[in-house]
Order: structure tokens, then sequence, then C-alpha cells
């Protein structure tokens, strides 16, 4: 089966993450220029995409104050997470 980073994150979230593919990014560049709850909603959620594209492909642009695009998110090793 798959490894879950123990992160309560795999497939129960009902928007689903998608197929897990070993994609993550650094969650203050993806969070970068949001504030307050827009931020904790933000950083909460990129914890949950961790490992997931298409998670991280809904988040791109959703909150306010954004100032990356996902193309401009730094990547980072899903396994420096653990």
């Amino acid at each position: 089966g798959m490894v879950c980073l123990s992160l309560g994150a795999c497939g129960a979230d009902t928007s689903g993450p998608g197929e897990w593919d070993d994609t993550c990014y650094n969650c203050q560049s993806v969070c970068d220029g949001t504030t307050e709850i827009a931020l904790d909603e933000c950083l909460v959620k990129c914890v949950e995409c961790q490992g997931y594209s298409d998670c991280f492909g809904w988040m791109d642009g959703h909150y306010s104050g954004m100032s990356l695009l996902m193309r401009d998110w730094m990547i980072i090793a899903c396994e420096d997470l653990r």
C-alpha cells in the first residue's frame, strides 16, 4: 500500500488530494504573501497536500494575497518532511 506521511491526508479529504505522486513544496513559498486567516488556512492545506500535485494545483492562487504561482513555489523532497 501507499505510505502516508502520518498526516492523516491519505484521501480522507472529500475534495480528494488525487493520486500520490511525490510532489512536495516548501509551505512558506506556497503561502508567501498571505496573512492572518488566509495564511493559517493556506499552511494547514499545504501540509495536507504534501505528496499530491493535484491538491497543490487546487491551492494555486486560491488564497487571498498569494504572491507566487505554483510554478514559482520551492520544490522540496517529500522525504525531508518525515
